[in-house]
């Protein structure tokens, strides 16, 4: 897709646009999740924290093409006591 852009006679812009492939149907990328929150960090980067405060680190390989594919078949635990009653990441 192309977009132009046209000023006075002088200053002309032309902007490319890149569209992503169409977006396929849900795929089922995990299973077994029950944690009291969880939030991404970005990048595959999804922090899960359990009901007794322990903070999980997960990171979805697969996230570029919708694969069941994880760095780890198990969280990492990375901290404890994340006892909120709400979290979120910024």
């Amino acid at each position: 897709m192309v977009c132009r852009f046209l000023w006075p006679k002088r200053l002309r812009i032309v902007a490319r646009l890149t569209l992503p492939p169409p977006l396929r149907s849900p795929r089922k990328v995990g299973s077994g999740w029950n944690p009291r929150h969880v939030f991404s960090d970005g990048d595959g980067v999804i922090y899960a924290v359990q009901d007794n405060g322990d903070l999980l680190w997960f990171r979805h390989e697969g996230r570029a093409d919708g694969t069941f594919s994880w760095a780890s078949n198990e969280g990492r635990k990375v901290g404890n006591g994340w006892n909120f009653k709400q979290v979120f990441s910024g």
